[in-house]
Order: structure tokens, then C-alpha cells, then sequence
């Protein structure tokens, strides 16, 4: 795991370019990776675009990878802190959401997630106090890591698959109209309106079912109890 610098820094370039901050690369990080994608995100392309030497980046982060991390976090720093002590479905809706609403943003942010080995601060402590929230509600380790796991696993594929400006190249589309209805049916009704409400659906249904997890899992803990 990467260490992941936890406040701002600058420096002033040697090379009499203009004063660099991390803040800036992680800025020119995010905006090429929206527009040209996660491969397009070079230190040579971050430096050029800071007006900034590429060895002058190494000041503030180890390389690419680094600086992909930060970019997620930084995408991922409103995410809302939680009450331990209010009603955790609640709380769950709250943080989903916003973590949903915040990798539409930032498409490229949703895919490094996926193969991101280092969580920032701002996620981590955000992160905590979803489970604290959870094991606030009388919840247990167990399944207050398979809730976190599930739910996390869902909103990033939801994200993912409704991302603006994603294309999927269908096989179908080079088919007849009569050889695959039922696919032409499909591609014609979901819109990215639709993938939203799906999304919605499928959320609270997990929440629903985890609901019930949470009542009979409470309703064990008093039996044995007894």
C-alpha cells in the first residue's frame, strides 16, 4: 500500500516555473482523465499542462499511481461523515448516494476504484464512520462488513454502467432487426434516465433485504441471550 499524502504542499520549481501545489496536479490529474481517460494521465502530461518540469512532480508524489489515488480521493472528499446514533438505513441511503452522485461525476475516479490498492484519508475516515454507524445500530462485525462490501460493490457498478459519455458497443448493432428482438427491445428502452431509477430499485431492495438481516440477526442475539 502507497502512502498517501494527507495535506496540501508547494513548492517553487528551480526552473523558475510557477509555484506548484498539489492541489494543482491533482486538479490536472482529474480534468485528463475525464476527458481522455485514466491511460492519458502521464507525469509528463500532468507537468506539461501545470506549466511544471516532469521531475518536479516527484516532489510531491511517487508517480502515476499516486496521483491517480489522490485524484479519487479528492473526488471523494464530500462524502458525508455519519451519526453513529441515527438509524443506520437511514444514514446507508445518505452515504450511498452521495458516493453514487459523486463518481457520476467523475467517471474516471469510478474506474480507478476498481483497481485502486490505496484508500485516502478523506474516504477512509468518511468510510469509518459508515461502520461506526453500523456497529453503532447493534449491527455485528460480520455482517456490518458484508453490508459495507455489498452495498459498495453495487453503487460503484451502478456508477460505472450509467457513467455520462459511456458507450458500449453492442454486437447486436450489426445484427438484422429480426435476429435479436428481444436485445433491440432492451437497448431501445433503457436510457440512462431508467439506468437511475434501476439503480434506485436495486438499492433499496438490498436495503429492504438487509433489513430484514439486521432484525433476525438481533432476534438470535436476544434468543441466545435468553
Amino acid at each position: 500500500m502507497t502512502s498517501v499524502p494527507t495535506s496540501p504542499a508547494t513548492h517553487e520549481d528551480d526552473d523558475g516555473l510557477p509555484p506548484l501545489t498539489l492541489e494543482a496536479l491533482i486538479t490536472a490529474a482529474l480534468d485528463i482523465a475525464d476527458t481522455d481517460g485514466l491511460d492519458a494521465v502521464t507525469i509528463r502530461r500532468v507537468a506539461s499542462t501545470v506549466g511544471a518540469s516532469p521531475m518536479s512532480l516527484y516532489r510531491f508524489v511517487t508517480g502515476k499511481e499516486q496521483l491517480l489515488d489522490l485524484m479519487v480521493d479528492q473526488v471523494l472528499s464530500p462524502l458525508p461523515l455519519l451519526d453513529a446514533d441515527a438509524p443506520w438505513a437511514a444514514e446507508a441511503r445518505r452515504y450511498f448516494r452521495a458516493f453514487y452522485d459523486l463518481l457520476m461525476r467523475s467517471p474516471a475516479a469510478a474506474h480507478h476504484l476498481i483497481d485502486q490498492q490505496t484508500r485516502g484519508p478523506q474516504m477512509l475516515r468518511s468510510g469509518e464512520t459508515l461502520l461506526a454507524c453500523l456497529r453503532g445500530n447493534g449491527i455485528s462485525p460480520e455482517l456490518a462488513a458484508e453490508m459495507t462490501i455489498v452495498l459498495s460493490m453495487f453503487t460503484l457498478g451502478g456508477a460505472l454502467s450509467t457513467a455520462p459519455g459511456r458507450r458500449v458497443e453492442y454486437v447486436a448493432d450489426d445484427q438484422p432487426a429480426d435476429v435479436l428482438p428481444f436485445t433491440d427491445a432492451f437497448l431501445a428502452t433503457v436510457t440512462p434516465e431508467l439506468r437511475r431509477t434501476y439503480f434506485e430499485r436495486g438499492f433499496e431492495n438490498l436495503i429492504a433485504g438487509y433489513e430484514r438481516a439486521v432484525r433476525a440477526e438481533a432476534k438470535s442475539s436476544r434468543r441466545k441471550a435468553g
